[in-house]
Parts: structure tokens; sequence; C-alpha cells
């Protein structure tokens, strides 16, 4: 399994960051959920092995919330 966790400084929370939509984005690729604040999340993915896409999905989610 692959345990998630995604945080924002308040800066980031001020400036349209929020991470239970990042985490959101990032279980999904690796397969499993969570949730969280806009300051803090936490999740679980099913699977390791599509790690770097879910990093790749972690920053989409925060371009695109930072537009």
């Amino acid at each position: 399994r692959a345990p998630v966790l995604v945080a924002a400084t308040a800066a980031g929370v001020a400036a349209g960051v929020h991470a239970g939509e990042v985490l959101k984005a990032v279980v999904a690729v690796l397969g499993g959920k969570g949730g969280g604040r806009p300051d803090l999340a936490q999740g679980q993915g099913e699977s390791r092995t599509k790690v770097a896409e879910a990093l790749a999905a972690a920053e989409a989610a925060l371009r695109a919330r930072m537009k």
C-alpha cells in the first residue's frame, strides 16, 4: 500500500491550494481513497507502482488550482 499525506501552508491555501483536492487526484492514480481539509489531507493508495504518475497528477492539480 501507499500512504499519502498532502499539506499546504496558510499562504498556499490563500493562493488557492486545497490539500484535499490534490490528495484526491493522487489517490485516484494509485487506486485508493482519502480526503481532508484545505491545509491537510491524508489517504492511501493500493499500488506503489504508479508513484511517478501520481506525482504528475499532484502537479497538474496544483497548477489547475493556482490559475
